[in-house]
């Protein structure tokens, strides 16, 4: 545990800038598989998808996008890019299921999906940490995309993304330091010594997304069409 003893002795930015170098080198072993099992289905012929425009598409088993996830500036997109099939699965029989034909989705079904990922993975607390986590971003980035599509032809467009990509990253950074390390006791450790400020920065985001809602006349929660 001596990685950790010398994590813990570091002055807080110097431990975000920790986290964020070790839990890219994570999410690299990830992008590494994911790439090499996609490249055998697409030799195998199992990844082909039709054509579009005369050309062929070769992304039926696609599971990660890797640029997209690493200069996402919404939790929303960093879902729809990371274990994309998992992701469609999850989406389909128990995301839409939750939501009725014609009304809005609210945030029930974003909360009830990401514990049955939790539960998917397993039992340790660091899942549940990540994944209600992660659905805390996913219903802040739906009030901050219809800021950014507001925004998308002043001066501020720029800027902002810049703010959200790494909020985005940061935050995924330190979430995941619970679901990697598979130890409840050095994750609250680890947790501690932030001094909890990523939790406190996920609480602060929320309640400000709530009071400020998006843009007048733009709904952070579409209604569902209904299916013909």
């Amino acid at each position: 545990m001596w990685p950790l003893l010398i994590f813990f002795a570091q002055p807080v930015l110097l431990k975000w800038a920790i986290m964020y170098v070790t839990f890219t080198a994570v999410r690299f072993k990830y992008y590494f598989a994911w790439t090499i099992s996609e490249a055998s289905l697409m030799l195998s012929g199992f990844s082909y998808n039709g054509t579009v425009d005369g050309i062929a598409k070769w992304d039926r088993a696609a599971t990660v996008k890797m640029l997209s996830v690493e200069t996402s500036s919404s939790a929303s997109l960093f879902a729809l890019n990371w274990n994309i099939q998992t992701g469609n699965f999850l989406r389909r029989y128990v995301y839409e299921r939750l939501v009725p034909e014609g009304k809005k989705p609210g945030t029930f079904p974003l909360y009830a999906t990401q514990i049955v990922s939790a539960l998917w993975h397993g039992l340790f607390p660091g899942y549940f940490n990540f994944f209600i986590g992660i659905s805390v971003m996913v219903q802040i980035s739906r009030v901050t995309y219809k800021w950014q599509q507001k925004l998308a032809n002043s001066v501020w467009s720029f800027p902002l993304r810049v703010v959200l990509t790494f909020w985005n990253i940061m935050m995924l950074s330190y979430l995941a330091m619970g679901f990697c390390l598979m130890d409840t006791n050095a994750a609250m450790k680890g947790y501690a010594s932030l001094h909890f400020s990523g939790h406190w920065m996920l609480l602060g985001g929320l309640l400000f997304a709530t009071l400020i809602g998006p843009p007048r006349g733009m709904e952070a929660y579409p209604s569902r069409p209904k299916l013909a």
